[in-house]
C-alpha cells in the first residue's frame, strides 16, 4: 500500500539533522574563539602585571640609592634637597601646598622642589621602561608619592631622613589586536627599630664572626628596670645575631635564637656573598631559639666623631693625675675624671680607683691598667676616635690605628673592672666608629655596658658577666664570658632600620 503522506520526511529529517550539526559547529567555534581570547586576555594581563611590578622595583631600586647610574639621597638639613622646603605636618608630605610627586608618567605631574632627582627618576630604566613579554613589549611607568617623612636623630649621634613612599605602576601591552593595563602600588618605608636587640651582634657577613669560643658560656637575659639589680633575670631572650656565621664551642649554651642572612648548619667557607652557613657545628653547643633568617643584612651606622677632635698627645697617672686634665686626686691611686676631651689616656698599673660622673668623654684611646672603672653616676658615654693621624685642621681621622694587633688596641678594659652599680648598660656607653680593637674584661657583677662599634673586633674576656649588650664588626666571647642581655634596652635606644616594600595591591583596566 503506497503512503503518499510519508514521501520527503528523510529530507525533513536531513535537514533538521544538519542545521543542529551546524548550529553545535558554530556554537564549538565560538566557544574555542572565547576560550582563545579568554586565554590571551589572562596571559597578557600576567605580562602586564610582571611588567608593573618591575616598575615598582625599578622605582624603590631608585629611591633606595640602589641605581648607580642614577643615584638618589632623600632629603637632609644640608645639600641642595633641603628638607625645611617640605611641608612635614601635612599627608601626604606637601610642597608648594601640593603632594609631593616623581613622576615619570605622562598622566600625572611631578612636583619634587629638588628638579635633579625628578630628572633622573624620569628616565627610562628607572621610573619607566619597557621589557620584552615572549612576541610582545610591556611598557611601565612609576609615580612616588611622599607620604610621610621626619628627620630623626638615631643612636650614636648620626640623623637619618626616614621616608614613606607609595609607588604606584602602571604597565600596558597594545598588541593592536588586543590590550591590558594593570596597575600596581607598594608601600616602601624604613622603621625605626631598638639599636640594641640582640646580646652580641656581629656585623661582618665572614665565617666566625660571633664566636663563643669556651665551653659553658651561657647567655640569658634580665631586665634593669627592676630591682633589687640586677632584676628579672631569665633563662631565655638572650638572642645573638650577625651578618654572617656563628661559631660555637662545645657544650657553650645560648638561651636565644640566631638571627642571620646565612643558612645551614656545618663546615664555614667564606664566599662571594660571605659566609656559607649560618653556624658552625659543634659538640654539645646549644641554641635554644633556633636560627632566624633573616631576609638582608643588618645595618648599623657608624656614631658621629666627635669635633673638634680629641688630640693624639700621650695622657696617664698611675698613683695621682699625673698629666691627665679634668682630673680630681681623691686620695692616693683614687681619681675623678670629669667629662671633655682627652687623647690617648692611660691609667697606670698602681691605680687603684677611676671614677667617672654624667656626661661625654671625647678620647682618642683608653688603658684601664688593673684600677676598677667606677660609674658613679650616668649616662657616662666614651666617644672613642682611635685615629693614628689626623688630617689638617685637626678636624677628622687621617688613617684609623692600624694593623692588628697591638697597635689597634683603642679601648683596653682587660686588666681592671668596670663597676657600675646600676646595672644599666646605657650608664656606661662605649661608641667607636673605627677598624679596630677592643677589649673587656667580664670580671666583676657590676660590668654593665652598652658597646656601639659597628666595624671593630670586640672581644670579651675573663670567667664572669657582662650585662647589656656588644654591637662589633667582629665579636670573641672569650675565657668563658657569658653575656646577660638588658631587655629594657628594646624601650630606651633607637636606630633607623632596613627600608621594607609591603602593601601590594593591584588592579586591571
Amino acid at each position: 500500500m503506497e503512503r503518499a503522506g510519508e514521501r520527503g520526511i528523510a529530507l525533513i529529517m536531513t535537514l533538521i539533522l544538519l542545521a543542529i550539526i551546524s548550529v553545535m559547529a558554530v556554537s564549538f567555534m565560538f566557544l574555542s574563539q572565547s576560550e582563545t581570547w579568554s586565554t590571551l586576555n589572562y596571559r597578557l594581563m600576567s605580562q602586564a602585571r610582571d611588567g608593573a611590578e618591575a616598575g615598582v622595583n625599578a622605582a624603590a631600586n631608585f629611591l633606595l640609592n640602589s641605581n648607580v647610574s642614577y643615584p638618589y639621597l632623600p632629603p637632609d638639613t644640608t645639600g641642595a634637597d633641603l628638607i625645611s622646603d617640605y611641608t612635614l605636618t601635612t599627608f601626604p608630605v606637601n610642597y608648594s601646598n601640593d603632594p609631593v610627586i616623581l613622576s615619570a608618567n605622562d598622566d600625572v605631574s611631578p612636583n619634587y622642589p629638588y628638579s635633579t632627582a625628578q630628572d633622573n627618576f624620569n628616565t627610562n630604566g628607572v621610573g619607566k621602561g619597557s621589557l620584552a613579554a615572549g612576541g610582545t613589549t610591556v611598557n611601565y611607568a612609576t609615580t612616588a608619592t611622599l607620604l610621610a617623612m621626619r628627620n630623626v636623630e638615631v643612636y650614636g649621634g648620626s640623623f637619618a631622613t626616614v621616608p614613606t613612599w607609595l609607588i604606584t605602576s602602571d604597565a600596558t601591552i597594545d598588541t593592536g589586536v588586543r590590550n591590558a593595563t594593570v596597575q600596581v602600588t607598594a608601600i616602601l618605608e624604613r622603621p625605626i627599630v631598638p639599636t640594641f636587640s640582640y646580646a652580641a651582634f656581629a656585623t661582618s657577613n665572614q665565617c666566625a664572626a660571633l664566636t663563643f669560643s669556651q665551653a659553658g658560656t651561657v647567655v640569658q637575659s634580665y631586665d634593669s628596670a627592676v630591682t633589687p639589680a640586677p632584676g628579672g633575670i631569665l633563662a631565655s631572650n638572650g638572642n645573638v645575631g650577625t651578618n654572617g656565621n656563628l661559631t660555637v664551642a662545645s657544650n657553650a649554651t645560648i638561651n636565644g635564637s640566631l638571627s642571620t642572612p646565612a643558612v645551614g648548619t656545618g663546615t664555614c667557607v667564606n664566599g662571594a656573598t660571605g659566609a656559607s652557613t649560618a653556624q658552625t657545628a659543634c659538640a654539645g653547643c646549644t641554641v635554644t631559639g633556633g636560627v632566624v633568617e633573616l631576609p638582608q643584612p643588618v645595618p648599623y651606622p657608624p656614631p658621629v666623631l666627635p669635633s673638634p677632635m680629641p688630640p693624639l698627645t700621650n695622657q696617664s697617672g698611675n698613683v695621682d693625675c699625673g698629666n691627665m686634665p679634668n682630673c680630681t686626686l681623691n686620695a692616693s691611686k683614687n681619681v675623678s675624671l670629669a667629662p671633655g676631651t682627652y687623647g690617648n689616656l692611660t691609667i697606670g698599673s698602681s691605680m687603684e680607683e677611676v671614677h667617672l660622673t654624667a656626661g661625654t668623654y671625647n678620647l682618642n684611646t683608653f688603658k684601664l691598667g688593673n684600677a676598677s672603672l667606677i660609674i658613679d653616676s650616668g649616662p657616662v658615654i666614651f666617644n672613642v676616635t682611635g685615629c693614628a693621624t689626623l688630617n689638617v685642621g685637626n678636624t677628622d681621622c687621617s688613617t684609623y690605628i692600624l694593623p692588628p694587633p697591638a697597635s689597634s688596641l683603642v679601648v683596653d678594659l682587660s686588666s681592671g673592672a668596670i663597676s657600675n652599680p646600676s646595672y644599666n648598660p646605657l650608664n656606661f656607653q662605649i661608641e667607636y666608629a673605627g677598624p679596630g680593637n677592643i677589649n673587656v674584661k667580664c670580671g666583676n657583677t657590676e660590668t654593665a655596658a652598652t658597646i656601639y662599634a659597628p666595624n671593630a673586633n670586640i672581644t670579651l674576656s675573663s670567667n664572669g658577666t657582662f650585662y647589656g649588650s656588644v654591637i662589633g664588626g667582629k665579636v670573641d666571647v672569650s675565657s668563658g664570658g657569658t653575656i646577660m642581655y638588658d631587655r629594657n634596652l628594646q624601650e630606651t635606644s633607637y636606630t633607623v632600620g632596613n627600608y621594607v616594600l609591603g602593601g601590594f595591591s593591584w588592579a586591571r583596566f
